[in-house]
C-alpha cells in the first residue's frame, strides 16, 4: 500500500472506534516495501508489532520460493524496523 492508502486504512479503523494508540496492533510488511516513511507512519499511529516475510537469508532459497527480495534488502529492512522502535518483531522463516 502507498502512504496514502495506509493512512486511509488507519483512519477507517479509528473512525470505527479503534483507539490505535491504546490497543495492540500488528502489520505484516515485505522487505521490498518497508520504507522509513511507512514504518514511521505505522509506529506513530500506534502499531506495536511488525511481521516481516523473510523466508530465508540465502538468496537461492528465496528465489526458489519465487520471492523477489535479496538478503541485502532484508537486512536493510530489518535495520529500518529496528530504527523505528517497534517493540515486537516477528520474522517469518521457512523451515524444512
Amino acid at each position: 500500500l502507498s502512504i496514502e492508502q495506509l493512512t486511509a486504512v488507519l483512519n477507517i479503523a479509528e473512525s470505527m472506534g479503534a483507539k490505535l494508540l491504546d490497543i495492540p496492533g500488528s502489520v505484516e510488511v515485505s522487505p521490498e516495501t518497508a520504507t522509513n516513511e511507512k514504518l514511521e507512519l505505522l509506529r506513530n499511529r500506534g502499531l506495536d508489532r511488525i511481521s516481516i516475510g523473510v523466508q530465508s537469508f540465502i538468496d537461492s532459497e528465496v528465489l526458489a520460493t519465487q520471492r523477489r527480495q535479496t538478503s541485502e534488502q532484508v537486512k536493510a529492512a530489518l535495520t529500518r524496523i529496528r530504527a523505528a522502535n517497534f517493540p515486537t518483531l516477528n520474522i517469518d522463516l521457512i523451515y524444512g
